[in-house]
């Protein structure tokens, strides 16, 4: 089983400073995660945080998730052997500017966990009157069966790959 949980953080410049920076950056990097229902291949729960919403959390959970949704997320993963093998997929549409590279991050043998995180600055919209939007993204990835929903807490994560830029 491959779970993943992806937290997105949205904001405008509204939020870029002080007071409401402290909201924003209360914003969790783990959660508890909603139990399965049923064995299932891969399980995705997505939380989103947004500034619009005063940074109230909006959840989903989707089990085994199409590429489409997959990709959103800018990683892609696979097996080989008996390891699960992550890419970080720089894209302006998912992880927005700056540009970085696309490279092979870490990969899990089962029962390991880790953590990816990045952010990224989207288009200024100008002419319909809005500001950038940044996004902090965070995907928690677990490779094997849990024993509870708690398994971003304990011993975690065993691997880590951050590319937090400086948004301007």
């Amino acid at each position: 089983m491959i779970i993943l949980q992806h937290i997105q953080t949205e904001w405008t410049k509204l939020s870029r400073g002080y007071p409401q920076s402290i909201e924003r950056n209360r914003t969790p990097e783990t959660l508890e995660l909603p139990r399965p229902t049923s064995s299932v291949d891969i399980y995705l729960h997505q939380v989103t945080y947004k500034e619009e919403n005063s940074f109230s959390p909006e959840s989903d959970v989707i089990i085994n998730p199409n590429k489409d949704v997959r990709s959103k997320l800018a990683i892609l993963f696979r097996k080989f052997e008996k390891n699960l093998v992550f890419n970080f997929c720089w894209s302006w549409r998912y992880v927005g500017a700056p540009e970085r590279r696309s490279i092979e991050i870490f990969s899990l043998s089962e029962g390991q966990s880790g953590q990816i995180k990045f952010n990224g600055r989207f288009g200024a919209q100008s002419t319909t009157g809005q500001d950038w939007i940044y996004r902090k993204n965070v995907i928690n990835v677990f490779y094997g069966s849990p024993s509870g929903n708690h398994i971003f807490w304990k011993d975690f994560p065993n691997k880590h790959y951050e590319s937090i830029e400086n948004l301007k």
